[in-house]
């Protein structure tokens, strides 16, 4: 929304901080909604390790992915000839990503694909740094 109201281009840098901030929100919300619904159902060593994984980590898992997304989104309004791609590629790339973490969870292959998003999401910045400066230049 951000970037959509605003006339003038956001830096890929700066729309990443955005987006990780959203994406922050939004997994401490969707925690503390699991904390609230599902986990009541549950015993309570299940409830206590759910609540801490839900509530440390799966947060930030959710500000890497909404990181990546807004890089790319950044970059549709940068490079007009192809925004539709880029905006294609900012919902696949975060979405897939975290359907593949949901599929595999807590476990090596769970693990990994947070590895690779947060390794995505540290070349995605260094990319955004480049891209901050030609834009200067011009």
């Amino acid at each position: 929304v951000i970037l959509i109201r605003d006339k003038k281009v956001i830096l890929p840098r700066t729309a990443i901080f955005y987006g990780m901030i959203a994406g922050l929100s939004f997994g401490i919300y969707e925690g503390v909604e699991y904390q609230m619904n599902l986990n009541k159902t549950l015993d309570i060593n299940h409830n206590y390790y759910y609540n801490i994984i839900r509530l440390t980590s799966l947060p930030f898992f959710h500000a890497i992915w909404a990181g990546i997304g807004a890089y790319f989104i950044s970059l549709s309004f940068i490079e007009l000839k192809y925004k539709y791609s880029f905006r294609i590629m900012g919902l696949f790339i975060p979405a897939l990503l975290h359907a593949l973490y949901n599929t595999f969870g807590l476990n090596v292959f769970g693990i990994a694909i947070v590895i690779v998003s947060t390794i995505l999401l540290t070349v995605y910045l260094t990319k955004s740094d480049m891209v901050g400066k030609q834009l200067n230049n011009i």
